[in-house]
């Protein structure tokens, strides 16, 4: 599943698009045939993950390049000094958890197919939606608007197999309840009623940040790390300061954004190219906005894909290795700086 969602996601761009597509599929899959749901879900958060924050696709990307004032080919080539190692490790420690998974299932795929069939009207109108889902996160339109229009598809492709306008929207409002008992846990649910507890939150944490700002305590924080005159330290700052936006805002283009605005100047007045900058944000905030409980994007996939985000957390594996690996890259890069001009002197 990790490498299945990270060839869409890079793809796509997107970890929203990814998990709504094709980790919903995987999560059918895990459920049906018994494969333990919160590491299955962390393998697809990793999987969405790695292109959202590194796919040339990826509106993150476009991001970073803005808010660095630098080429998208330099922040990518960047970026990829963190990614391909942190990826290549993520990839061993799930092959290394699935040696010891039990997997207990009464199901086979042929069980699990035969069900569907005898219990579901299916034809060619039911893949609209998905398809549509992909092809328009390829195209870059807004999620909003993605999500609405296959809203609005699979309400049009219900009626057509047969359900009622009153069922469609009564499901759409307070989601679905299978009576198929081998798909009651998992096809049931959903519907705009669920998300309520996920506005509660993020009113609460918006009125926090409005609050943080207002009183001037982000300014304050911004306005020390002016003086500092270290690179490892800059690159230090910069991902405390995107992981504490992307906790304290619950929204992860605030996480790239306010930090560079303060942190940018930083690094030009020490002579530090901006791909610096912009890696340093990538690899905190950015991504871990997948795995903060109450931040929008871990939110959204929570929602999404059916686990919560404080059971997934412990598996997204990518998201959790990328700012330990990123502190350890740039601490030996900068080691190497420093041995290269011991040389030069000698």
């Amino acid at each position: 599943s990790f490498i299945t969602t990270s060839i869409i996601s890079m793809i796509l761009g997107t970890a929203v698009g990814t998990a709504s597509t094709i980790g919903i599929v995987i999560m059918g899959l895990a459920h049906g045939f018994g494969y333990p749901l919160p590491i299955v879900a962390g393998a697809v958060i990793s999987g969405s993950f790695i292109g959202d924050r590194t796919s040339p696709l990826a509106g993150n990307v476009i991001l970073l390049s803005d808010m660095g004032e630098i080429e998208q080919y330099n922040v990518l080539k960047s970026l990829f000094k963190t990614a391909i190692p942190t990826y290549i490790l993520t990839g061993l420690l799930y092959y290394l958890l699935s040696l010891h998974i039990n997997i207990s299932s009464p199901y086979t795929f042929d069980n699990l197919a035969a069900i569907i069939l005898k219990n579901y009207k299916i034809n060619f109108f039911l893949f609209l939606a998905p398809i549509m889902i992909i092809t328009l996160a390829f195209f870059r339109i807004p999620t909003k608007i993605n999500l609405s229009i296959a809203v609005l598809l699979s309400y049009f492709v219900s009626l057509l197999n047969g359900y009622n306008l009153i069922d469609s929207l009564k499901v759409i409002m307070m989601g679905n309840v299978s009576n198929i008992p081998e798909f009651k846990s998992f096809f049931s649910g959903g519907g705009m009623v669920s998300i309520f507890p996920m506005i509660g939150v993020v009113t609460f944490a918006t009125a926090l940040s409005g609050i943080l700002e207002g009183t001037g305590i982000i300014k304050a924080v911004f306005k020390k790390a002016q003086k500092i005159k270290n690179p490892k330290i800059a690159y230090l700052v910069t991902m405390l300061l995107s992981t504490l936006m992307a906790v304290i805002t619950c929204n992860q283009a605030l996480s790239v954004i306010l930090p560079s605005r303060i942190m940018l100047e930083v690094f030009r007045n020490l002579n530090v190219k901006s791909d610096m900058m912009v890696r340093a944000i990538a690899d905190s905030g950015m991504i871990l906005a997948g795995i903060i409980p109450w931040n929008l994007a871990a939110m959204f996939l929570s929602a999404v894909l059916g686990v919560k985000v404080i059971d997934y957390l412990p598996y997204a594996y990518l998201n959790l290795l990328f700012p330990i690996l990123s502190i350890l890259i740039v601490f030996i890069e900068s080691n190497k700086q420093y041995s290269n001009v011991l040389m030069e002197e000698f």
